[in-house]
């Protein structure tokens, strides 16, 4: 399933905007004229680098050393006059990649604003093809899902708190009982159009809970009324 991902696809251009700003200005600024393509190549070499890997919610790739601009020097470093033109763009390469830290902050920020993920509607927002299927067993067979019954069932869903941890642990012992809490898949469900969220969404035996993975996370949700009658 092909998805797009708005937030973040609109956060790279004024990143690759100040790249160019700055590539251009060096340019300018350089004594000495260079290729185009020899810039462009610099620059985009300048970006190598060696990451300290961060992992809090999402992975962050920090830059530490400058691989890139180590590379540039190693084939240059017996001509002065070369690396003094070159080491610019390359030393511009590798600040460039701190730009895009501070645009994947960025994106988080405007995607918690404009796909807030504690609202049901942005990973369920089509529903008109929706279909439960059951998974388990423990599950009731040929449930027959009204749209519009589960459109309203969504509108009083909340998010609640799962200990996942904990909730797996439960599962294994539930699993030796020949009994699963969510037996329920729901098929034929589209996020909101550019949230780049992929939801599979499981639903509990009693009908009123929702339980929806992503590529990313797992989120809960509790509807007021059952998903179908």
């Amino acid at each position: 399933m092909i998805t797009i991902h708005v937030v973040e696809l609109l956060s790279y251009i004024p990143v690759w905007l100040v790249i160019v700003l700055g590539a251009i200005y060096f340019y300018r600024k350089n004594e000495e004229e260079m290729a185009i393509w020899k810039v462009a190549i610099l620059i985009f070499v300048g970006m190598f680098t060696f990451d300290f890997h961060w992992n809090i919610e999402n992975e962050w790739r920090i830059p530490v050393l400058p691989l890139g601009v180590w590379i540039v020097y190693f084939f240059m470093r017996k001509d002065s006059e070369r690396w003094q033109r070159a080491r610019t763009f390359a030393w511009w390469g590798f600040l460039s990649s701190y730009l895009f830290i501070l645009s994947g902050l960025i994106a988080i920020l405007l995607q918690s604003i404009i796909y807030p993920d504690d609202e049901v509607q942005t990973f369920l927002a089509n529903v008109e093809n929706a279909e439960v299927k059951t998974i388990h067993s423990s599950g009731e067979y040929n449930i027959s899902l009204d749209p519009e019954t589960f459109s309203e069932a969504l509108d009083t869903a909340t998010r609640k708190e799962l200990d996942f941890n904990q909730w797996r642990d439960e599962q294994m012992n539930v699993e030796q009982e020949h009994t699963e809490e969510f037996p329920y898949l729901v098929e034929g469900v589209k996020a909101k159009w550019g949230s780049g969220y992929i939801p599979v969404v499981y639903v509990s035996k009693d009908g009123y809970h929702l339980l929806i993975s992503t590529l990313e996370q797992q989120y809960y949700f509790e509807t007021e009324k059952r998903l179908w009658e």
